[in-house]
């Protein structure tokens, strides 16, 4: 029982714990609208990267294996290697253990607010570990927790987790150098490996920058306190060692990175692009006032009340610049660093603050480059106001440090001194606002104008700008709030600095009102009210479109990074993906999101990928067939010509089960045609069986089959030298091609000696005339099959789950694995360059050849690798993948050749020919082969991540003897037994 006089330990522990629940209860204040009935959290990044990659990675767990690879993604992509995967994190492994299995997107929701609670523990400890009162510390949580940048990226997981750990970390270092205990320096390290474990190095390498540059500074106070240098020794010592943990305890991500960094558009990116995404000048107002740009929430109609930048009327990507704090957190911040002017640390959190917003313009300002080029790292990332969070955490904790000097009020000649700063800035600041209000208007004669041409950058941006009314509304009410903030705070400044009473209740309430003003900015920022789950559901209703089983990987024509990750979801595999970091030889070899427009080199490419659907969001028109009316997908059409140097002369489509077709539908018309005569012929439809051997040619005749495209169109007046068949459907001009016009219907019998097997249809007239088709209509007894000539002849459109998306079928791809006779040495050096140029060429026959590294080749020559007779190469494949890392495929050849297999290419992946180890040669640029006798055998490939042995092994001792260590000194001593009196 405590003694009079004395607190209990109960009420010390209460005490001690206070600031740490009143700021997690303060951050789950902020989140309560997530308890609404159907709230989600809603950014594109968290739906289309952060809640797939965890998704992935549980679901690996829970099949008893560690997600080294995934060929969801990519055509095949190295999960584990990629730190943003996070797989290792503190926070994900107790996500993956106390979770819904599968994960669900309403238990994310929650582990993301967890993950901002993480924050809030983590910055009050740090303040707390810097030397802030309670009441300091908790000040400094509320800005460090919920300033812009925390709401603005509540969809980024590793953001705040790297925060949180990174508070963490610093907090543990701090208590290491106060106390000169190694032990905290060992709690700090492991903290610190934690942070890299989080899967964000941008702020992980701010985290130990902050650390190593704190050290060093701490060091240096000590030395010139004491005139000496020997402080500088334990501070260093403590610090390296907290580095060298947290580094040797996270070796298991870190061995593997420089492998995928150094083969990625990570390598060194250019410094404008590491500028992207910068402040605008005006973004400064912004900070103080967020009002300004976008509209607050009070002001908003329940339906927009969710939206994650509503109306913004900044340039796109707010969301990395708006890092609001408000103007009680700026009116704190002045007031702690004029208050302790006397402090050298104060002048340097104060400066390192100035110097990371005059960074933040990036270009505008150009210190930004400097740190670009001089620190090392920076090259690898990008954003430059990303750093702008570790202004905040500086600015927190002189925000603490005001609200100390106002609760003690002890000193009036530093409240007023500080009161005096705060009246000349936001006096300063008014003023210069109110200039600038007023040269504009004079200028215009007009508010909307005047307000437009101070605060909205581009002229793209008008979209985002509400009706004159509303827009001036917005203004108004935000100039109204920090207005009133203005006259509230500097009363209260004013009657502390004379009065001296009631300092401790006029603190709280300025850490109250910053608290209100902070979250009623960010609020509702990232989450939607989402009833029926139409746009937060696990998989995006666009994975409804394809409704036959995909046997191979598939391609949505997007418009942006959606729908790529969640195939990681759906089980899936799709040829593109969503990752900030991507392979070089995906980016190069890969096929493209968009029509092939009838060039070879891209219907290879897709082959080759196995590519064998793809959903694409594209206009439709009714084309008139046979006395029927057809809707058609139309994006143009594909143009040929009999020119040399013209792309092609010829498209071909390979028919599946030629004994159905009855009647085929060619659309095409002629272009530079308008004065030939009737029967003049332009091309040719060759039907042919499936090898090729037995053929015959129809002849596209000017008047017959087709005319001139603009045949009594507007567009050409002047008479047509020639007849018009029947029109099937006039198109409309196309953003990225300029055909349209007429396009007419030429039908011809199947073929009754032999079975179809492919369809030709090749321009023969003389230049300047060439064709344009833009598609092929197969009746296949009454059923009609269509082809759209700009998606290659080959594809086949099937039904669609979604009557808003148009699917295509491919049967040409090749499969996962395939045999080729023939492989052709090829230099993979500067850049890929010889390999592009081949891979690229219409010319390259991927189904005949295969394009092998030159550098990897065996020593033996090629001819004794490639089939002798290429002519008669046969081959069976059967494919096999157990699990993402593991390939298995039987294979039969005819003679000895080439397996190719259609997987993503990357260091750590080894082949076995019936269980010997063989050589596998990268292959087309982004795949691999390897050389197969003729017979029966068994490639086995197997992945294994590079460096993950070693760093697996390195942070496991790691971990062991830092945790023993920190038990041992938290083990009490057993006492000694007190000597006997004689």
């Amino acid at each position: 029982m405590p003694q009079r006089g004395q607190k209990s330990p109960f009420l010390n522990l209460l005490l001690a714990a206070s600031p740490y629940l009143l700021t997690a209860f303060l951050t789950f204040l902020v989140y309560t609208p997530l308890l609404r009935p159907y709230a989600h959290v809603f950014t594109t990044d968290y739906k289309d990267f952060n809640f797939p990659i965890r998704y992935y990675a549980t679901a690996s767990l829970d099949a008893g294996r560690l997600p080294h690879w995934t060929d969801n993604i990519f055509g095949g992509y190295p999960f584990l290697t990629d730190p943003q995967t996070a797989v290792f994190s503190p926070s994900n492994l107790l996500l993956y253990l106390l979770g819904p299995h599968p994960l669900t997107t309403r238990a994310m929701d929650w582990f993301l607010v967890a993950n901002v609670v993480l924050v809030a523990l983590g910055a009050t400890f740090f303040a707390r570990a810097f030397g802030l009162s309670r009441l300091g510390a908790v000040a400094a949580s509320i800005l460090m927790t919920h300033n812009g940048f925390i709401p603005m990226h509540l969809g980024h997981v590793q953001f705040n987790q790297t925060i949180g750990y990174g508070y963490l970390h610093l907090g543990l270092l701090l208590l290491a150098l106060k106390r000169g205990s190694w032990r905290y320096a060992v709690a700090s390290g492991l903290a610190g490996a934690a942070v890299v474990f989080s899967g964000f190095p941008q702020l992980a390498m701010h985290v130990f920058l902050m650390s190593g540059i704190g050290t060093a500074l701490f060091g240096i106070r000590d030395a010139l306190r004491l005139r000496a240098l020997k402080p500088l020794l334990p501070a260093a010592s403590l610090g390296l060692l907290a580095l060298a943990v947290a580094l040797l305890a996270s070796m298991v991500q870190i061995l593997p990175v420089p492998t995928l960094l150094t083969n990625s558009n990570r390598r060194v990116l250019d410094l404008s692009v590491a500028q992207g995404f910068s402040m605008p000048w005006q973004g400064y107002w912004g900070l103080i006032a967020p009002g300004l740009f976008q509209t607050l929430p009070a002001r908003l109609p329940n339906r927009e009340l969710w939206f994650l930048v509503p109306h913004n009327v900044l340039t796109d990507g707010a969301w990395e610049y708006l890092y609001f704090i408000g103007l009680v957190a700026a009116v704190l911040g002045i007031v702690g660093w004029t208050s302790n002017a006397r402090r050298g640390v104060v002048w340097i959190l104060g400066l390192v603050t100035a110097f990371l917003l005059l960074c933040a313009p990036g270009s505008e300002t150009g210190v930004y480059q400097y740190i670009y080029h001089y620190v090392p790292g920076f090259k690898q990332v990008r954003i430059p106001t990303r750093m702008m969070w570790v202004a905040w955490t500086c600015w927190g904790l002189l925000v603490g440090m005001g609200a100390e000097t106002i609760a003690r009020a002890t000193c009036a000649g530093a409240l007023v001194a500080a009161r005096r700063a705060v009246v000349t800035i936001l006096s300063t600041l008014w003023l210069a606002g109110a200039a600038m209000v007023g040269i504009a208007w004079l200028q215009t004669r007009d508010w909307y104008i005047a307000a437009c041409r101070l605060l909205v950058l581009s002229p793209t941006s008008h979209w985002a700008i509400r009706e004159p009314a509303l827009f001036l509304g917005d203004i108004l009410f935000q100039l109204i709030i920090t207005a009133a903030l203005t006259v509230i705070v500097i009363s209260i400044l004013v009657w502390l600095a004379r009065r001296g009473r009631g300092a401790a209740a006029a603190a709280a309430v300025l850490v109250a009102l910053m608290f209100a003003e902070i979250a009623s900015y960010g609020i509702h920022k990232n989450i939607v009210i989402d009833v029926g789950g139409g746009i937060t559901s696990v998989l995006p209703r666009q994975y409804k479109a394809v409704v036959t089983p995909m046997t191979g990987r598939f391609l949505f024509d997007s418009r942006g990074d959606v729908m790529k990750n969640q195939a990681m979801i759906a089980g899936t595999r799709h040829a593109n993906g969503y990752m900030a970091t991507v392979l070089l030889w995906h980016m190069l070899f890969a096929p493209r999101e968009k029509s092939p427009l009838g060039r070879l080199s891209e219907e290879n490419a897709r082959d080759e990928w196995n590519l064998t659907h793809y959903v694409m969001d594209c206009p439709r028109t009714t084309a008139t067939i046979a006395g029927r009316r057809l809707e058609l997908p139309f994006r143009g059409s594909t143009w040929l010509a009999a020119e040399e140097g013209f792309p092609n002369d010829r498209q071909t489509a390979i028919i599946e089960d030629g004994k159905s077709v009855r009647k085929i539908h060619v659309l095409a018309n002629a272009a530079a045609a308008a004065g030939l005569p009737n029967d003049f012929v332009v091309g040719q439809v060759i039907l042919a069986d499936a090898a090729g051997t037995t053929s015959c040619a129809l002849p596209l005749r000017i008047g017959r089959e087709l005319a001139e495209w603009s045949y009594d169109l507007p567009i050409h007046p002047a008479a047509i030298g020639h007849m018009r068949p029947p029109v099937a459907f006039v198109g409309k001009r196309q953003t990225h091609n300029a055909e349209g016009g007429n396009f007419y219907e030429a039908t011809f019998d199947a073929p009754t000696t032999f079975t179809l097997g492919r369809i030709t249809v090749q321009a023969t007239a003389p230049p300047p005339t060439y064709l344009s088709l833009s598609h092929l209509v197969l009746d296949r007894n009454g059923q009609m099959e269509i082809h759209p000539a700009t998606e290659g002849l080959g594809s086949i459109v099937e039904p669609s789950g979604l009557p808003e998306l148009t699917v295509l079928r491919r049967p040409t791809a090749l499969g996962f694995a395939w045999g080729v006779p023939t492989g052709k040495s090829v230099s993979y050096k500067d850049g890929l360059r010889y390999v592009r140029d081949k891979y690229w060429n219409a010319t390259f026959q991927p189904r005949q050849e295969v394009l092998l590294n030159k550098q990897q080749l065996p020593r033996e020559s090629l001819e004794s690798l490639n089939a002798p007779d290429p002519a008669t190469f046969a081959g069976t494949v059967d494919f096999k993948k157990p699990v993402p890392e593991r390939t298995e495929v039987r294979v039969s050849f005819s003679q000895r050749g080439w397996l190719v297999i259609s997987e993503l290419w990357y260091p750590g992946w080894t082949a076995k020919l019936d269980g010997k180890p063989v050589d596998l040669i990268r292959a087309n640029g982004a795949h691999s082969a390897v050389a197969v006798p003729a017979g029966d055998h068994l490639v086995t490939l197997e992945y294994r991540t590079p460096g993950f042995a070693a760093g697996a092994a390195i942070s496991g001792v790691t971990w062991l003897f830092a945790v023993l260590a920190l038990l041992s000194g938290a083990m009490p001593r057993r006492r000694q037994p007190a000597a006997k009196a004689n």
